[in-house]
C-alpha cells in the first residue's frame, strides 16, 4: 500500500482524536469517582430564664394575730397556692429572691412574713404539678441570733433586701424544672387595716 503524505496526516490526526478522547475519559471518570469532606459548625448559646407558671399568692382577709399559708396540703383544703418558679431556659439557675416590705409596722425580715422552698410531692390532686422536695435550697440570711436557710425542712423569714448568694441553686433545665416556693404569714397585732401588698422578686443567674 501506498502511503501518501495526506494519508499519513489522516492518520495522524485520527490517532490525536483517539488519545484525546481516551484523556477526556479518563477526566471525566475520576470526577464522578472521587470524594470531598466538608464541616458544619453551629454554636448552642445558653438561655437563663424562669417563667412564673403562678405569680400571684392571694392570703385572704385576716385580723390581726391570725396566720395562712400555701403550705401542702394546702391546695387540697383550698388554700391558695404557692409561687411557682419554671426553668424555661437551657441551663440550669440559681435562684435569688427578695421581696418588698408587706407590713407598714414590720419593716426588717421577721417571721411575720415567712418563705420556704420546695415542691409538694405524694398528694393525689391536679391543681399544680406535684414533684419531690428540693434538695439544694442554700441561704447564708440572719436574722438576728438565728440563722435562717430557705429550705424543705422549715420556714425562713422574706428578705426585704437581695442576698448575697442564691437562694435556691441547680434548678435543672430537663426534668424536674420547677420549684414552688411556699409563703407563710402571721399579721402583725398592731398591723393598721388595709389591703397589704409585697413585690417577690425571683431573679436567675447561670448555675456554674
Amino acid at each position: 500500500m501506498i502511503v501518501t503524505h495526506k494519508r499519513i496526516a489522516v492518520i495522524v490526526i485520527f490517532t490525536l482524536f483517539i488519545a484525546a478522547t481516551f484523556s477526556l475519559l479518563n477526566v471525566y471518570q475520576t470526577q464522578i469517582t472521587g470524594a470531598a469532606t466538608g464541616v458544619a459548625n453551629v454554636t448552642v448559646v445558653s438561655l437563663v430564664q424562669i417563667t412564673l407558671v403562678n405569680d400571684t399568692v392571694t392570703l385572704g382577709a385576716l385580723q390581726p394575730g391570725q396566720q395562712n399559708s400555701t403550705f401542702p396540703p394546702a391546695q387540697i383544703k383550698g388554700k391558695p397556692g404557692p409561687f411557682v418558679v419554671n426553668n424555661s431556659g437551657n441551663i440550669d439557675v440559681n435562684i435569688t429572691i427578695s421581696a418588698s416590705q408587706l407590713f407598714s409596722t414590720i419593716a426588717a425580715a421577721s417571721n411575720y412574713y415567712m418563705i420556704r422552698c420546695g415542691n409538694a410531692s405524694g398528694q393525689a390532686t391536679t391543681d399544680l404539678p406535684y414533684t419531690p422536695w428540693g434538695a439544694n435550697c442554700s441561704d447564708a440570711s440572719s436574722i438576728g441570733r438565728v440563722n435562717m436557710t430557705i429550705n424543705s425542712t422549715g420556714w425562713a423569714a422574706m428578705p426585704l433586701s437581695a442576698p448575697a448568694s442564691p437562694n435556691y441553686v441547680n434548678l435543672s433545665f430537663q426534668t424536674l424544672n420547677q420549684i414552688f416556693f411556699h409563703i407563710n404569714i402571721t399579721v402583725p397585732p398592731a398591723e393598721p387595716v388595709g389591703n397589704k401588698t409585697s413585690t417577690v422578686t425571683f431573679t436567675a443567674s447561670a448555675a456554674w
